[in-house]
């Protein structure tokens, strides 16, 4: 059973304060290819020089389940670049990383 899907969401949190900055909603029963791995680039830089937390929630809409719903984040770098270029993904994943 492939579930009915959920939301992924990463936020960020300081003091009075927080950012939603990704959110999506992943459904396994579609070929939209949304569970395949994504590359993302945040800007943080809105939260330079606070203390502040990295929130990554999964969850659903009211009336739907969680049983069978799976989210992975994986290899989560923080990393700060002055004058920093934002790359995008890309347009394709090689063959292998396609379910």
């Amino acid at each position: 059973d492939g579930g009915d899907g959920g939301w992924a969401e990463l936020s960020v949190q300081a003091p009075g304060r927080k950012s939603v900055l990704f959110r999506e909603y992943l459904n396994p029963n579609r070929r939209s290819g949304a569970l395949r791995w994504k590359e993302l680039n945040l800007d943080l830089g809105p939260f330079a020089g606070h203390t502040a937390e990295l929130v990554l929630r999964c969850y659903n809409d009211p009336g739907k389940t969680t049983v069978s719903d799976w989210l992975s984040w994986r290899d989560i770098v923080l990393d700060y670049r002055e004058n920093a270029v934002t790359l995008a993904p890309p347009a394709a994943l090689p063959a292998s990383c396609n379910p």
